[in-house]
């Protein structure tokens, strides 16, 4: 038997499955996962251990699915999100870097003046009343 006909016998046991457990409890997978506690437990009386052991079993399978279902759409929702915010991050370092290098040109540039104006202070012995401090 190949994998896509193992596959297929597989899809119609669950449908097998599924159409039993509906004929025999009378409910569906959706009304049983929806099904308060309480008369869940109602519908359990009277049955057999093996009955309600599948009945439960099933319902707990249902849940699991829809947890991991929700699961799955949390996290490629935070994903989406996450790749948003990188994003806007990414072209807000970019726009930072660029605002830096033209900070580093001005500098530069005011750096420039002060050796040529100092330069020519001592040149034309002109008297500072400025004292310039470097930081370190």
């Amino acid at each position: 038997m190949s994998q896509f006909q193992s596959s297929q016998h597989h899809a119609k046991d669950n449908k097998h499955r599924k159409k039993e457990m509906v004929s025999l409890y009378g409910i569906s997978d959706e009304h049983l996962v929806n099904l308060p506690v309480k008369d869940l437990n109602r519908l359990l009386k009277g049955m057999s251990k093996s009955e309600m052991f599948k009945l439960k079993q099933r319902r707990r399978t249902l849940k699991n699915r829809g947890y991991a279902a929700s699961c799955r759409t949390k996290r490629v929702s935070v994903k989406e999100s996450l790749e948003g915010n990188k994003t806007g991050l990414e072209k807000e370092v970019e726009q930072i870097r660029q605002h830096n290098s033209i900070l580093k040109e001005e500098l530069k540039a005011i750096k420039m003046k002060y050796v040529t104006l100092k330069k020519f202070s001592q040149e034309n012995k002109v008297i500072s009343f400025v004292k310039v401090e470097k930081k370190p």
